[in-house]
């Protein structure tokens, strides 16, 4: 019964942080393997739908899959026969077993992420939602639980990704013949040069970004214990709301920001910016806020240790807020043809982490990854924001953020000083975390009430339920 104290349920700490290396490397090594084929689908989904040549698609979603799927194999050949090293280097018995296992997954997910693309150059987002962000967590997390309760540890949690993957591509597959796309005569230019001409660069930007959420945890691994690698593991999954919003964020706006970069339209170009950036401190602002205000606490919950661990939880917490605060200011760098520099960006973030936290972790531990990792992010998004500034004179701050900071500055106070007197007055983890959480969502609620709504942000709630893309202000259809 200790060991289970220590972990998550059943999972030891060592075996927690075990299963978060390799389901780090995994991650790493399926955005090389999908080559950014599926952002190449895409683009060219939409402009063929532009000439009504729906049937050129067929053959550019078969092409990108064909070519992510053999990649993919290569590199779960080339990781079968490297988990046995890895698993020496990382000093992880179970990490060799475990990633033969999760690299299973790596063809699976490649091949599902195609298949969606298409409807999302249709601009139809519901498959990839479905596939992606509704069934493959959610068989992850029962796969995965099931298994580990099963006695299977660190290979159940690895199969529980395999899983996954393959119902994300069942789902996919599903989907994607249900787009009925024409299988008539279409021209007969050439597909994989612009393809993966187009697709590489994304990739390397999408390996950078990957690199700066995944290689903290690898290197506190190699240079700290298993038990720290799982505590850092947890926060970073917590963390994880701030991204996901940006990206369903930029999901609803890439096609107008194209259309209004095309245009020249500076000042729409400004609007729709601002108003991304209201929307995501109002998703991302308030979960975020929270763990700020909860963090050591909620890991308690999932029995690790408290102890040293609020003020990287804390420190993250504020370095995504501000991320959420700059709204998706990379995005305007990309879909204005500046890939290259966006790249540039992100790979000069990752070297600045990889050495401070070389520096840093062998002798602070959580304490340097989360500072290295806070510092990279502040400083990438700030330059980010100058580089748009500089080229279109715009910027995601207006005077519209006043509400949702405030409704997330008031709620955090409320919350605070709640865990504060219920930890007093009863003690324990549990009841402190839940009750101040409650207090937070009613203090975050009623303020946004009392401050009013915009007509913008009631939009935000229908574009998520709609089938098709949604018209931020001022786009032009």
């Amino acid at each position: 019964m200790g060991a289970e104290r220590e972990g998550v349920g059943i999972v030891r700490p060592t075996a927690l942080g075990t299963y978060y290396e390799l389901a780090a490397l995994v991650t790493l090594c399926a955005l090389v393997g999908v080559l950014g084929l599926d952002v190449g689908v895409v683009r060219f989904t939409a402009l063929a739908a532009e000439r009504s040549d729906l049937t050129s698609i067929r053959r550019y979603t078969r092409t990108a899959g064909v070519v992510a799927g053999v990649l993919s194999g290569v590199i779960l050949v080339a990781l079968w026969a490297a988990a046995p090293g890895l698993a020496r280097m990382y000093e992880q018995p179970d990490l060799s077993g475990g990633l033969r296992i999760a690299a299973l997954s790596l063809p699976l997910m490649a091949v599902a992420y195609v298949l969606v693309a298409p409807s999302k150059g249709l601009k139809s987002m519901r498959p990839m939602v479905l596939a992606t962000q509704v069934v493959h967590p959610g068989v992850q997390l029962v796969a995965t639980l099931a298994l580990v309760l099963a006695g299977l540890g660190v290979a159940g949690a690895a199969a529980g990704l395999t899983l996954a993957a393959a119902g994300a591509l069942a789902t996919a597959l599903v989907m994607h013949r249900r787009l009925r796309l024409s299988t008539g005569a279409s021209s007969r230019e050439p597909v994989i040069g612009p393809l993966v001409r187009f697709s590489a660069p994304v990739t390397g930007m999408n390996l950078m970004d990957a690199a700066l959420l995944w290689l903290d945890t690898l290197l506190l691994g190699a240079l700290r214990s298993g038990r720290e690698v799982a505590v850092y593991g947890i926060v970073v999954r917590l963390l994880a709301i701030a991204p996901a919003v940006m990206f369903t964020v930029v999901q609803i706006f890439g096609p107008f920001v194209a259309q209004l970069l095309a245009r020249g339209d500076t000042r729409r170009l400004q609007e729709v910016l601002r108003t991304a950036t209201r929307w995501t401190v109002l998703l991302a602002g308030a979960p975020l806020a929270l763990l700020l205000v909860t963090g050591s606490g909620v890991l308690a919950v999932f029995h690790q240790t408290p102890s040293g661990t609020a003020a990287p939880v804390a420190i993250l917490s504020i370095a995504f807020l501000f991320d959420a605060a700059t709204g998706p200011i990379g995005h305007v760098l990309t879909m204005s043809g500046r890939s290259s520099l966006n790249f540039a960006d992100n790979a000069v973030a990752v070297v600045v982490n990889v050495g401070m936290n070389l520096l840093l972790i062998p002798r602070l531990g959580l304490l340097g990854a989360a500072i290295s990792w806070a510092a990279v992010i502040v400083g990438l998004n700030v330059v980010r924001t100058l580089q748009v500034w500089a080229l279109f004179r715009i910027s995601p701050f207006s005077w519209s953020l006043a509400k949702p900071l405030a409704a997330v500055v008031t709620a955090a106070a409320a919350a605070a000083a709640v865990r504060a007197w219920v930890g007093a007055m009863l003690g324990g983890t549990v009841a402190p975390v839940l009750i101040a959480a409650a207090a937070f969502a009613a203090a975050y609620v009623s303020v946004l009430l009392a401050l009013g709504i915009p007509r913008d942000d009631r939009l935000l709630i229908r574009a998520f339920g709609r089938r098709g893309r949604a018209d931020p202000p001022g786009a032009v259809r």
